[in-house]
């Protein structure tokens, strides 16, 4: 399947305007010349990531993230 690959660096880049990356992918590997980041995220990307942070909330800890925007996403509000 072709298509194109939607990072999400919460963890590393906190939220910032950088967080979304997007590549092009061939149907067997990302095409890395094509990695930038991503313009315009819909908010049902943003909630979908949200909730796989609520529920795996165990990946916050060791991330840039301060205290109250993890404590945030544990209660499933956006940042």
């Amino acid at each position: 399947m072709k298509g194109k690959i939607l990072f999400d660096l919460l963890l590393s880049h906190g939220n910032n305007p950088d967080r979304f990356y997007e590549a092009s992918f061939d149907g067997e590997k990302i095409n890395e010349e094509s990695l930038k980041a991503a313009k315009s995220i819909s908010k049902t990307i943003k909630r979908l990531s949200m909730g796989f942070y609520q529920e795996q909330n165990g990946f916050l800890e060791n991330s840039v993230l301060s205290k109250a925007q993890k404590f945030l996403i544990k209660k499933g509000q956006f940042i």
